[in-house]
Formats: structure tokens, C-alpha cells, sequence
């Protein structure tokens, strides 16, 4: 007489099912919620970029007029605007003084906006000022 074999396991059994299941959901769900911080990165990320494409000119400018100053003043006294030239009337942030001329930055309306961020050169007595916006828009 033959002994029966017993009934072989084909296919999953519920307790592997639910298993499989559970394994399934730990690993999936921290690469959604990696997924989500990415794809709300990503906004910020392209608005950092788009702001900061349109300081370019600050960055070229500033940079080099800083490593070449002689001098910095951003409060009292000497914090003085260079007379005349485009945005005349803007509030000065920043008067840089090397060899015979003077670099201001300042805030003064530009044609986009209320508060532009400007850069005036002019001689040390403050004649023959130049100027023109490097950020058209200040928040």
C-alpha cells in the first residue's frame, strides 16, 4: 500500500499573502513621501533659480566693488548718495570709497517698480555720478 503524499502548498497562504502585503507598504510608502518632498522642492528650487538669474549684475558688480574698496561706510554721516544721475533720490545702504571715486548702492524707484536696488559711481566729491538699476524689483 502507497502512502498518500500530502496535499502540496500551491499558491500563498493567507498569513504570506498579509505578509508579503506589509513588506510591500514599508517600502513603498517612504518613497512616496520622498517622491512628494521632491516634487514640492522642485517649485522652490525653480523660483530660487529664476531669482537668482535676475541678480546677476549684483553679483558681477558687488563682488568686485567690495575686494577693491578701500573703505565701507553703512551708517552715520558718510553714508552719503552721489548727487545727480538716474534714481537720484533713493535712500543709500551702502557707500564703498576706493582710490578717487565713490560706489553707492542705494534704493531709489525704478521704471518697473517703487524700490529698485541701484549702483551710482561718482568721484569722491560726489560729481559726475553714473547710475543704473541692478535689481529692478526689492521685496
Amino acid at each position: 500500500m502507497r502512502r498518500g503524499i500530502a496535499a502540496d502548498q500551491r499558491g500563498m497562504t493567507l498569513v504570506e499573502t498579509m505578509l508579503a502585503l506589509a513588506l510591500s507598504v514599508m517600502l513603498v510608502l517612504p518613497m512616496l513621501g520622498w517622491a512628494q518632498v521632491a516634487m514640492q522642492q522642485q517649485v522652490a528650487v525653480r523660483d530660487r533659480n529664476l531669482a537668482g538669474t535676475s541678480l546677476g549684475l549684483l553679483r558681477t558688480y558687488f563682488l568686485q566693488d567690495v575686494a577693491t574698496a578701500h573703505r565701507a561706510v553703512v551708517d552715520g554721516d558718510e553714508l552719503v548718495d552721489c548727487d545727480g544721475g538716474d534714481g537720484s533720490g533713493g535712500t543709500p545702504l551702502l557707500t564703498l570709497t576706493r582710490n578717487d571715486q565713490r560706489i553707492v548702492y542705494s534704493i531709489a524707484p525704478t521704471d518697473e517698480s517703487d524700490a529698485g536696488l541701484w549702483r551710482r559711481v561718482c568721484d569722491t566729491s560726489g560729481r559726475g555720478a553714473s547710475g543704473s538699476p541692478l535689481v529692478e524689483a526689492v521685496n
